[in-house]
Order: C-alpha cells, then sequence, then structure tokens
C-alpha cells in the first residue's frame, strides 16, 4: 500500500485498506451510508459478489482502489474479505469469459486503437451510424453493456439523450472519465432497473456473447421491458455453433417471449445482407398499442 492508505473499521473488526490519493478518505466512503454497500440492515458484512462489486465502484468512482485487508477477525469473514479483493479482478462478476478477455486487454490501449482507426481514415462508429440512420431516428438511446463509452459518446454528440449501462467497473470507471457530463449507471443488464424506456436499447461489442448463456434469456427480457412502443431492441454479435454459444434464432426466441416482433437481420453494421453469416445484427421492434 501506498502512503495515502487509511483503513476503515468494518464491523466484526475487519478493516479494509484502500490506496488513493494522499490526504483524507473521500467523506462518502467514511460515512455510514458508504460502508452499507457491503454491510446488511444489521450492519453484518454481506457474502455476496454484488454487494462487494457495488462497493468497488463506489471505491473506484472516487479515485481510490481497494487494497488487502489490514486485518481480520476470528469469526470466519477470512473469506468474505477475500471477495473485496477479487472484485478489483478485471472483469470480476461478469462472466468467466468475459474475464477471460479483460485480462489480456489494457484499457487505455483499447480506447487508443480507436483514436489510432479514426485518425487513419477508417470507419469507428458504424454502430452509431446504424442508429442514427433508423427510421425513425431514436431520440433516447440505452447503450447496454457501454464498455468504455464509444457508442453512448458519440450518440450524445449527435444529440441523442444517452445513459450507458455496464456490470465491468472498470470499464464504467473510463467511461465516466471521458465524457462525466453523461448518466453512467453501474448495473447488471438481467436486473438493472432504470425507470424509464428508451426510443432504442442497443447492444455493441457482443454482449450476448460474454455474457453467462444461463443469463441471456433474463437479459433480453430485461432490456426489452425498458423499449418504449414503437421503440427497439438493437443487438450486433458474432454467431458461435458451440453447445453454449449465441444463436441469433434463440435471441429471436427470447425477445419474442419479451413482447418484441422480429424486423430485420444485419451481417454488419453498415447493413450487409444477412445469409448465415458469422455476425449478425438483430433489430427488434416493440409494437404500438
Amino acid at each position: 500500500m501506498t502512503g495515502g492508505v487509511r483503513p476503515v473499521d468494518r464491523v466484526g473488526g475487519i478493516g479494509v485498506g484502500l490506496d488513493g490519493p494522499a490526504g483524507e478518505l473521500p467523506v462518502e466512503l467514511a460515512e455510514a451510508d458508504g460502508v452499507g454497500a457491503v454491510e446488511d440492515d444489521r450492519g453484518q458484512l454481506c457474502d455476496s459478489d454484488h454487494a462487494c462489486t457495488m462497493f468497488a465502484d463506489r471505491v473506484g468512482r472516487s479515485g481510490w482502489q481497494i487494497g488487502l485487508a489490514d486485518r481480520v477477525d476470528r469469526s470466519g469473514l477470512a473469506g468474505r474479505v477475500g471477495r473485496l479483493a477479487d472484485v478489483t479482478e478485471p472483469g470480476h462478476g461478469v462472466s468467466e469469459r468475459w474475464a477471460h478477455w479483460r485480462r489480456t486487454v489494457d484499457l487505455d490501449e483499447y480506447d487508443a486503437r480507436w483514436t489510432r482507426m479514426a485518425a487513419d481514415g477508417e470507419v469507428t462508429h458504424g454502430e452509431a451510424d446504424f442508429v442514427s440512420t433508423m427510421d425513425p431516428p431514436p431520440s433516447s438511446v440505452l447503450d447496454a453493456g457501454c464498455g468504455t463509452g464509444r457508442l453512448a459518446i458519440e450518440l450524445s454528440g449527435r444529440g441523442c439523450d444517452v445513459v450507458g449501462v455496464d456490470l465491468d467497473v472498470d470499464m464504467l470507471a473510463h467511461a465516466r472519465r471521458r465524457a462525466p457530463e453523461l448518466t453512467w449507471q453501474h448495473g447488471d443488464l438481467a436486473t438493472v432497473r432504470l425507470g424509464r424506456c428508451f426510443d432504442a436499447v442497443v447492444m455493441i461489442g457482443n454482449v450476448m456473447v460474454f455474457c453467462r448463456p444461463a443469463d441471456r434469456h433474463r437479459t433480453v427480457a430485461n432490456l426489452a421491458s425498458h423499449v418504449t412502443p414503437g421503440g427497439v431492441l438493437v443487438a450486433g454479435n458474432s454467431v458461435e455453433t458451440t453447445a453454449d454459444g449465441f444463436r441469433p434464432d434463440d435471441f429471436d426466441r427470447f425477445a419474442a417471449e419479451a413482447g418484441l416482433v422480429a424486423e430485420q437481420r444485419f451481417a454488419t453494421w453498415q447493413r450487409g445482407r444477412y445469409d448465415d453469416s458469422t455476425y449478425v445484427v438483430s433489430v427488434h421492434r416493440r409494437p404500438k398499442p
């Protein structure tokens, strides 16, 4: 740990070290509600990936990082403290497949690659072009699985009301740094409730491929519930043939069960013809009453 460490005492005699800039611990972490992200209503430490991930997100937004526990009592909570350390691993809590990919990626280089491509004259916003040229063009967009914010930031620049949601706290932190004026929500696409609907809910970057196979049905159902009448759910994914791989027909079935109607399939974001392609862009619409 570094010189900026301040221990945060926890119920049960647990101390979690926070590495960060020198100075006082951010108020929102020192106060009771800051600690509450990892404690239940009785003040007991939550043995929950979700609770720990939410705490990590709160820490990250304050410019601090979770360090090692500096002490542990003897009441059997050592394993739970370990969970707090685990949530700082890339891709924690999303899926094993996502975590494997994240371990191979430097996020600064990931963003820089897109910048270099644009400088070289390559098309880097095909997804945004697709969305903004839909008929009718959406005025509000949920970027579901927003990552570092490439789509949301571009669509915002084109006049859309955009909200970005992602479960990966590191990617979400990059998005917040790039565009702090936009709304970025940490959440699981299978369960997050935003309290509003959108003209378009858009998933790019193989969101359905990387989420847990068992969560795909729930994810589509939950995202469909955020589509306004007349609005669309748009998803771009690689087509797979493995036992638990992503299949367009499964996606169509999930969407239909959520009340959406299959409208179009393309092989690319440039609306290339789909003919058993290895990539699919699916468009499903919620009928108007």
